[in-house]
């Protein structure tokens, strides 16, 4: 098993341009200024939430030899039935620019899961329904989040710096090799995802973006 995990407990900063967000974490006395655009007044709109229930148990919906696995472990969406993997299958699909609610239940098997949902980092607003159930060390930005048994982590995602297809799942590699992992999409509002990001340019002082198409004078 491979078990990763970052917690940062800083107030978040967040700066917004050309319709996309630099995120910088840390408290505000620490936070190098620089222009970046119009200040980000706080977080995207809500526009949906969704329940994902991980255990055992799954059902196999294809017998496709490429895209599709064999369980028995899997994920359930919204209360649905527990499905296998299969990569032709999209399980959720926010679209960028906004904000969703993602509750995770570990639904069986007896096990802890720790779930790793992929390049978006979230923050959990509650374990088991309660937010007093969140300790100091969890309290920062996350991708992976430990799902004890019977439990629940129910966590906020802003789907800014990245779009197009990504992944759900269990970090125990005897799940997700088994089945537990699942297909999600940051689309453009409702389209595929098809126009180029800008392109991060990392400094000390933060991150800057800069339009796709500009070939960057230290390129040559």
């Amino acid at each position: 098993m491979l078990l990763c995990d970052l917690a940062q407990a800083a107030a978040p900063l967040t700066i917004a341009k050309d319709g996309f967000a630099i995120k910088i974490e840390g408290p505000a006395a620490d936070v190098p200024a620089f222009e970046a655009g119009a200040a980000h007044a706080g977080p995207d709109p809500l526009d949906n939430q969704v329940a994902f229930q991980f255990g055992d148990g799954a059902d196999r919906t294809t017998d496709d030899p490429v895209t599709s696995f064999r369980g028995p472990w899997g994920i359930g969406t919204n209360g649905g039935d527990k499905l296998d993997a299969d990569f032709g299958r999209i399980s959720a699909a926010p679209h960028a620019g906004t904000r969703e609610i993602w509750t995770l239940k570990n639904d069986g098997g007896d096990w802890d899961h720790p779930i790793h949902i992929h390049f978006e980092e979230g923050r959990i607003l509650a374990r088991n329904g309660s937010a007093s159930n969140v300790p100091a060390w969890e309290r920062g930005r996350k991708d992976i989040y430990r799902l004890h048994p019977d439990g629940t982590v129910t966590v906020s995602i802003q789907f800014r710096d990245f779009a197009g297809m990504f992944m759900e799942h269990c970090h125990n590699t005897t799940h997700e090799d088994n089945a537990m992992l699942l297909r999600w999409e940051i689309d453009d509002n409702g389209s595929p995802f098809l126009r180029p990001l800008p392109t991060p340019i990392p400094k000390p002082q933060g991150v800057t973006f800069e339009p796709p198409t500009e070939i960057l004078k230290s390129a040559f």
